[in-house]
């Protein structure tokens, strides 16, 4: 930071009045120094809520995350205000999903000047189809690309490499116990098939053999058609299903006139795509609610293991 010095020498009332331009001007100096390390110079910008748990676990206290997705909003179709755009463009760090996850922030991310990760592109160079985005319900999935993202941190801030690789490696750990817990969970189950508001599922399905129905496709806001309703009624009684999933930030109308039709009650499993108020209230994690959903999913499943 440039030094601000002044000398003074002028008759005694003159300096009084002079002093205060002085302390004024040394404040302005310190609140100068203070505000850079909140403003964009010190700012990890990511797209969605998944993305800003893991940069916050290893990055602590470095720079300031910010998550361009509100809490509350659902985030596949939200618009970007000005500040967003500025923060997204001005950031020295932005991690995005990519894919057409979320169509504006990837096509504001591609004017950057500054460094940009997408998660996608990470996924799609070896790995094939990845038409469902929601990688971070298969803990296995998560663990790599907590290691893209460690990657990236360390290129930011060298200086921490050492800090961020064993931040990194706990939460791997984290990562390989919860996939041990869903593993031992799932395994002896009644029903292996659930019903879900839309397409977020399918990598958590596949990871522990389980069949993924869901009501609408990628996008929650698509609507059934008539003849996919009859199926899933026809599913529900062949399958003896006693709960069809809805989530937490889009409407569960659909949903619930599906479970009044055919019988059944409703019930909440997170996409983790973003935090409610009260979850971010309670102290909610990305841990903790992927605890929950396996509640869940082995009472409805009708799993022997009860957790």
């Amino acid at each position: 930071m440039k030094a601000c010095s002044v000398v003074i020498k002028m008759p005694i009332v003159i300096s009084l009045i002079v002093s205060v331009g002085v302390i004024a001007l040394l404040a302005g100096c310190s609140s100068s120094s203070e505000n850079s390390k909140s403003g964009s110079s010190g700012e990890i910008v990511t797209s969605l809520y998944p993305i800003e748990f893991i940069v916050s676990k290893i990055i602590k206290d470095d720079f300031e995350v910010v998550n361009l997705t509100p809490i509350g909003v659902e985030p596949h179709d939200f618009e970007l205000n000005v500040n967003s755009t500025e923060r997204l463009l001005s950031a020295p760090l932005a991690i995005v999903l990519g894919g057409g996850f979320q169509p504006v922030i990837e096509k504001t991310a591609k004017n950057r000047s500054g460094q940009t990760l997408s998660i996608f592109e990470t996924f799609s160079q070896g790995n094939g189809n990845f038409e469902d985005m929601h990688f971070w319900l298969d803990p296995i999935k998560m663990q790599s690309v907590v290691k893209s993202i460690t990657s990236a941190l360390i290129k930011l801030n060298k200086s921490q490499a050492a800090q961020y690789e064993v931040r990194s490696k706990a939460l791997q750990t984290e990562l390989a116990d919860l996939d041990d817990l869903y593993k031992t969970s799932l395994t002896n189950c009644e029903i292996r098939t659930f019903i879900t508001s839309h397409n977020a599922f399918s990598r958590l399905a596949e990871r522990y053999d389980l069949e993924q129905e869901p009501i609408a496709g990628i996008s929650p806001d698509t609507e059934p058609s008539a003849k996919r309703i009859e199926e899933l009624k026809s599913l529900v009684k062949n399958k003896k299903i006693e709960v069809i999933f809805t989530e937490e930030l889009v409407s569960p109308k659909v949903v619930k006139i599906l479970g009044k039709e055919a019988k059944v009650r409703t019930s909440v499993l997170s996409p983790l795509e973003g935090l409610t108020k009260e979850q971010e209230s309670k102290g909610e994690d990305y841990f903790s609610i992927m605890e929950s959903n396996l509640q869940k999913l082995v009472e409805a499943l009708r799993c022997e293991i009860q957790i």
